[in-house]
């Protein structure tokens, strides 16, 4: 066996080890079902309290983020829902992070049901969602760019708030 086999080897080795360790022995603690959440007969809000829900599978200061491997329809998240999340952006309670299939970086602290809502508001007017691959810290700064857009946007579009 050559070099880099051996290498690629050890790697997965010590990543099933780890995983296997800190799960006390339960591999499934880890494994993502396909089918926890659909996309396509849930809201946005209750993906929110679903990935509050997500970070009790794991052990006290471990967690993997949520993996969406399809992307939801380019209208699911839709204008009726943004006056909701516009309501959470505030919110400091602590969820699992969203991450992109096809995300080449895995986000490395737990997220907050604000920094998703804003998330959600970026994937809204970007018109995918994700609309990057993984969901991040937003700062004060973004969050008033995105309240300001939202007076905007809520005016031209007669939107209640």
């Amino acid at each position: 066996m050559n070099i880099s086999k051996q290498c690629l080897m050890l790697i997965l080795t010590t990543f099933i080890f780890l995983n296997i360790s800190l799960s006390g022995g339960d591999m499934e603690l880890y494994k993502q079902d396909e089918d926890l959440f659909n996309f396509n007969l849930s809201s946005p809000e209750e993906f929110l309290e679903f990935l509050k829900k997500d970070i009790s599978r794991f052990p006290e200061n471990f967690f993997f983020p949520y993996t969406i491997k399809e992307q939801p329809s380019d209208n699911w998240i839709k204008p009726e829902h943004i006056p909701g999340l516009i309501n959470l952006i505030n919110s400091q309670e602590p969820c699992s992070p969203v991450m992109s299939i096809f995300s080449s970086t895995i986000p490395t602290k737990l997220s907050t049901i604000g920094d998703e809502a804003m998330f959600m508001i970026e994937g809204f007017r970007a018109k995918r969602y994700p609309p990057r691959p993984n969901s991040r810290t937003y700062t004060s700064k973004e969050k008033e760019a995105i309240l300001q857009w939202w007076r905007d946007w809520s005016k031209q579009n007669n939107i209640q708030k």
